[in-house]
């Protein structure tokens, strides 16, 4: 019989503890060791996650994860496509993730948006005596397109993984790279933000009373709060399924319908993935990646952003990422 001692279990509790230190708050459901022990729904079943990356790889792999700064890693060489998947759904990084939350996603947001609002034929115009940055190719207008589809998809359909996958592929066989804005541009960018969302209510205002509320709900809603600035409805897509109830805990013995629970802990994958490199290491320093670079240079995006609009902004999504339809990259 496998029962565990109360010393045990306290060993145990702080391992997975540790293992899921760094995932934010409400984005994985509230796990416990007796989850692990019972293999609750709650455990096994990780909605927004994909199937091959579910809670038992995580827990095995998070000590490469750490040794690899919480970072996805362009080189597969290095990192192989599944482990950066896992560090992008598993929003270890502010800057790696499709979550609107932190500075650097919102910032990237707003430029990738004001860049792909610009006509392609006019774009040299929109920024004259900067002939060497001027170029906003094809690839890189599709990069930033296929960003904001995946954070459209994050928000407003997180069981669904395609347009994550789709960027997370792109982003790895790709030489773009998110920009990292510091310094003298943070404090720019921060300026420019607030005055767009003055710009942002306005315009929401305006649509909604042009289209009716209906209309607005169905077609411009689901942008609000993802991409462009707004209140949004919290969704905390890492609430599992209901469990059935037959597993339960007693005192450290995993009990399922009644019986002794021996023969499900022999084959327990969650448990073993918890104990596998027995801790996570000490965390390294974030990689840069090497040979990136951004879609365009950063004072570029910056002067764009500085002539956008609200309303040209919001066109543009109408256009290239109506809901449900998702993005026309003919």
């Amino acid at each position: 019989m496998n029962v565990y001692t109360v010393g045990k279990q306290v060993q145990l509790r702080e391992l997975l503890a540790r293992k899921l230190m760094g995932i934010p708050k409400y984005h994985l459901p509230d796990l416990t060791l007796e989850d692990i022990l019972n293999q609750t729904p709650k455990a096994t079943r990780l909605r927004n996650i994909p199937p091959d990356i579910q809670l038992a790889y995580f827990l095995a792999h998070r000590a490469l994860i750490d040794q690899q700064g919480r970072t996805p890693l362009k080189s597969s060489s290095e990192q192989d496509t599944q482990l950066t998947r896992a560090i992008f759904f598993y929003r270890f990084s502010p800057l790696y993730q499709f979550q609107r939350y932190h500075d650097a996603a919102r910032w990237n947001l707003h430029l990738f948006l004001s860049l792909v609002a610009v006509p392609a034929h006019t774009f040299a115009e929109l920024v004259p005596g900067r002939a060497t940055s001027t170029t906003f190719s094809p690839a890189a207008r599709r990069f930033c397109l296929t960003y904001l589809d995946a954070v459209l998809e994050h928000h407003n359909y997180p069981a669904t993984f395609e347009k994550r996958e789709e960027f997370i592929r792109l982003w790895k066989g790709s030489r773009y790279d998110f920009f990292t804005i510091r310094g003298s541009k943070a404090k720019v960018m921060k300026r420019q933000v607030k005055i767009l969302k003055g710009d942002w209510e306005a315009e929401l205002r305006i649509a909604e009373e042009c289209m009716g509320t209906e209309v607005f709900e169905w077609k411009v809603r689901p942008y609000v709060g993802v991409l462009v600035p707004g209140q949004r409805e919290d969704i905390r897509s890492g609430v599992p399924e209901t469990s059935s109830g037959d597993d339960i805990i007693n005192d450290g013995r995993m009990v399922k319908d009644g019986k002794d629970g021996s023969e499900g802990l022999a084959g327990n994958e969650l448990l073993k993935a918890l104990c596998a490199d027995g801790q996570p290491y000490e965390l390294n320093s974030q990689r840069e990646q090497e040979d990136a670079e951004t879609v365009v240079d950063l004072s570029t995006a910056l002067n764009v952003l500085q002539q956008s609009t609200a309303r040209a902004m919001l066109t543009a999504l109408l256009k290239l990422l109506p809901i449900g339809e998702g993005v026309n990259r003919a």
